[in-house]
């Protein structure tokens, strides 16, 4: 993923490991707060110039 990539104005969506969306949200800032249970999922975000990043996440 592109560490200069400016998330605001993205989708972002959480996938957990069974498949299922559990979150989505689109930002109004490069940070979002989600209050899932603790566990790894991907995390898609979508730029809105349309372009996809995928990454496997952590949340503690």
């Amino acid at each position: 993923m592109d560490k200069n990539l400016q998330a605001k104005g993205s989708e972002i969506t959480l996938i957990n490991t069974s498949g299922k969306e559990v979150f989505r949200t689109k930002l109004n800032s490069n940070t979002f707060e989600t209050k899932q249970a603790q566990g790894i999922y991907i995390m898609t975000i979508k730029t809105k110039e349309g372009k996809t990043y995928s990454n496997k996440i952590m949340i503690k």
